[in-house]
Parts: C-alpha cells; sequence; structure tokens
C-alpha cells in the first residue's frame, strides 16, 4: 500500500500538482520501508515550492528515526549550502563523516563545507587527511592544488599535487577505457560462437 501511495505522489508530481503529492507523501509513516523515498522527496517537493525550512523538517524527520541515513545527510549539506546556512551544512558533515570515517568521500564533503563556509585553514587540514586516506582522491588534489596555488602558497607542492590530479584522472580513464575493450571482445567473441555454431548445425 505504502508503494503504490508513493508513486501516486510522485506521478501527482510529474502533473504539477504539488499539494496533492505532498499529501500522499506525508501519508507515508516512519515504519514503511518507504519512508526514507517519501521524506526525501517530500524534501525536493517543499524546496521546489519555496519552503526550504519546511523542507529541512521534512528530512531532518527522517534522521530521527535513522539517524546515520547518508541520503539524508547528504541532502541536508546540500540544502543548508544553498540556503548558506553553513553552520547547519556543517554540522550535517561532521555527522555523514562520523557515519562512516573510512569514506574519503565524506571526508572530502566535509572539507568543502569549510571552504564554502570561509573557513579556508579547516577545509586544507581535512583535505590532506583525505589524501592521507586516498591519495588517488582526484578531487581532492585538484581542490587542494588549486587552493595553494591562489593563495600564492606552497606552490612546488601545488603544481605537484595538480600533476597528480591529472595523473589519476588519466589512470581512470584509461581502466574506462580497458574494460569497455574487454567487453566489445568479449561481445565480439560471443558473436563468432552463435555463428560458428549455427553454421555447423546448417552443415
Amino acid at each position: 500500500a505504502h508503494d503504490v501511495r508513493f508513486y501516486l505522489a510522485v506521478a501527482y508530481h510529474e502533473l504539477g500538482d504539488m499539494k496533492a503529492a505532498e499529501q500522499e507523501l506525508r501519508r507515508i509513516p516512519a515504519a514503511s520501508d518507504r519512508y526514507e523515498d517519501a521524506r526525501i522527496n517530500l524534501g525536493q517537493l517543499l524546496y521546489e515550492t519555496e519552503r526550504p525550512e519546511e523542507a529541512a523538517a521534512a528530512v531532518e524527520s527522517l534522521l530521527e528515526v535513522d539517524n546515520n541515513n547518508a541520503r539524508g545527510l547528504r541532502y541536508l549539506i546540500e540544502l543548508y549550502e544553498v540556503m548558506a546556512n553553513y553552520p547547519k551544512a556543517l554540522e550535517y558533515a561532521q555527522r555523514l563523516v562520523q557515519s562512516d570515517p573510512g569514506n574519503d568521500e565524506y571526508l572530502y564533503r566535509l572539507a568543502w563545507v569549510y571552504e564554502k563556509g570561509g573557513e579556508r585553514d579547516q577545509a586544507i587540514t581535512v583535505l590532506r587527511k583525505v589524501l592521507e586516506m586516498n591519495p588517488d582522491n582526484g578531487p581532492a588534489l585538484n581542490f587542494l592544488g588549486y587552493t595553494f596555488a591562489e593563495r600564492g602558497e606552497n606552490l612546488d607542492e601545488a603544481e605537484q599535487l595538480i600533476k597528480m590530479e591529472g595523473a589519476s584522472l588519466a589512470q581512470k580513464l584509461k581502466g574506462i577505457v580497458a574494460k569497455a575493450r574487454d567487453q566489445l571482445a568479449r561481445a565480439q567473441a560471443e558473436i563468432d560462437r552463435v555463428f560458428v555454431a549455427e553454421h555447423t548445425e546448417r552443415a
């Protein structure tokens, strides 16, 4: 029943009937497997209708049920950034990191919030931790390198970081290309196998 209500809300949303969509989303209870989707969608709907504070409250209610819900935490970080409420964005970014301390992407997100909030020194400290955790984190290499360059500080390190970011990206692209070539080779081998099998049967 909750799946039906959720998809009905999505349909109302797509048709532009925001009031009906909101009503359906609010009717999905916390015990439902659809609660996470409902709260995130409700937050998006409320933001679209220029009610950002209500959007935040809708998603924060999800965290009352699941304190470490990554989707909810990420959504609130982005929402409070858009609202230029950096202390709240920082609060949720720190909670996101605490939910999974070994996740370098979450740590990078924290650095970005520090930067947006004007705390560049803190951002740099966190970026160094990101690179200790994952030396190939391209966005962190790029962010830290260009931050040093803009400040005119640690220019040799800045140049090296930017080069490393380029090398990291190139390596990722090589991996993507290699995977695509492998898939193509497998597909061609399957085509050849079917072709041979068909002609053998006809013979």
